[in-house]
């Protein structure tokens, strides 16, 4: 009887130390809870991931369309990040991936990277903030790049996927998805660009996203294009075929002749007290080749070189290669379209440029220093509508698209199945390299 006493108010003490240690839980889940709600609000990260392995095969991934629903956060988009676990490949340069939000906003985070050369179990991160991007042929290592794509045209994903377009094309940096409603589906899409490789995900991927009450800063989509009205500049930038990728300097590359060649121009200021990372990407429809680059302070069309700091290499019809560059605190920049050929007028293009800068909607004179225009007072993170008289297409409402305002790919689709051929002869290319 002692001992049965004994041991019953064991059991007491046992049950009662139980049930403080689960209300001790209880209380601190719910702590944690609030301070992660609260912290939402203030912008710190949420993660969030699918584990499921997503196989890589010729052509679409398995499954295509790896999915991550995200719920329970306030405020809009400041930053994303994304990791792919256990990333192997025999050939990497054929892997492109294509992240799209709840929203339909669509940007490329790798695309022909890392050559020939197999790898396995990597951990990729993609992360704006990171030092470097990804090689072109190099080989690839775990570690945290910026998004990076080194196909000169537009890679084509099937659907449900949604193609690059004028009006919506794909963002090249996480930035791209600033300014939005987080929650609801993301979708990851992979494919293998072309066939004798394969490879995994093999521990599936994840994300990272900051909310704040306002979001971050937003990407500026210009629709514009070059006809016989517009400016003169003396000759035009020889192609190296390689393109500006910040912090990396590139040295001129030199003008090809003196021939007129037909230009447009617009007009960024950096208003920040840091150094901004300016990330542009030219996409059309005109079928013609288009040339980008970027001067700062001021554009002089008579001599290329004065304030030259980017561009974007090469040339396809339709697309090229995204350019990025440095921008230093208060400083004007000024990003130039040109034809390549002269006299070979481009009806529709866009250019997408993504970092924190105000557009001035400008126009440069020969010689001079661009006009400033009015800028809309809308902020609608929907759409905003700038005046740019210098760039206005006939009987159309020149159009900044905020991008999030094209959910659905609209417009004709880049990345036809023309240039899917066109991508495997480059592929062959690259292999001999």
């Amino acid at each position: 009887m002692h001992a049965r006493h004994h041991f019953n108010t064991f059991r007491r003490f046992v049950a009662i130390g139980l049930l403080a240690a689960f209300s001790s839980g209880f209380f601190l889940a719910e702590k944690i809870r609030a301070s992660t709600s609260t912290d939402l609000q203030t912008g710190a990260a949420a993660q969030f991931g699918n584990p499921a392995a997503i196989t890589i095969n010729d052509g679409p991934s398995s499954p295509y369309g790896s999915s991550i629903q995200v719920s329970g956060l306030s405020g809009l988009i400041s930053k994303v990040t994304v990791m792919l676990s256990g990333f192997q490949h025999s050939f990497p340069d054929d892997v492109d991936v294509l992240l799209v939000s709840p929203n339909g906003q669509k940007v490329e985070l790798m695309s022909d990277c890392g050559g020939n050369r197999p790898v396995n179990n990597l951990d990729l991160t993609f992360d704006d903030a990171a030092p470097v991007y990804l090689p072109d042929f190099g080989e690839l290592v775990s570690g945290s790049y910026k998004p990076s794509n080194f196909f000169e045209q537009s890679d084509s994903f099937p659907a449900p996927a949604a193609n690059s377009s004028i009006a919506a094309p794909y963002g090249a940096t996480l930035s791209s998805f600033n300014g939005a409603d987080p929650n609801g589906t993301w979708t990851l899409y992979v494919v293998d660009d072309s066939p004798g490789d394969v490879g995994v995900i093999a521990a599936g991927w994840s994300m990272s996203i900051d909310t704040t009450a306002g979001g971050g800063s937003k990407p500026t989509l210009i629709a514009g294009a070059i006809d016989k009205p517009s400016s003169i500049q003396v000759g035009r930038l020889a192609r190296s075929g390689i393109n500006s990728l910040s912090p990396t300097l590139k040295s001129f590359p030199g003008v090809s002749d003196s021939k007129p060649r037909h230009f447009r121009t617009y007009a960024f200021t950096n208003s920040s007290s840091e150094i901004e990372i300016a990330t542009a990407t030219l996409t059309s429809t005109c079928g013609v080749d288009l040339f980008m680059s970027a001067y700062l302070s001021d554009f002089v069309p008579h001599d290329l070189s004065t304030n030259y700091v980017a561009d974007n290499g090469s040339s396809y019809a339709n697309t090229s290669l995204p350019m990025s560059f440095d921008v230093p605190p208060g400083t004007t920049f000024v990003i130039v379209v040109n034809e390549v050929n002269a006299n070979t007028s481009c009806a529709t293009y866009s250019l997408l440029v993504e970092g924190d800068f105000s557009y001035r909607a400008a126009a440069a004179k020969p010689g001079g220093k661009p006009k400033p225009q009015a800028k809309s007072s809308n902020t609608s993170s929907q759409q905003r509508i700038e005046g740019d008289t210098h760039n206005a297409i006939p009987n159309q409402t020149q159009v900044v698209y905020a991008i999030r305002s094209n959910p659905v790919n609209s417009g004709p689709v880049l990345g036809s199945s023309g240039n899917s051929s066109r991508k495997r002869a480059i592929k062959r290319r690259r292999r001999r390299r």
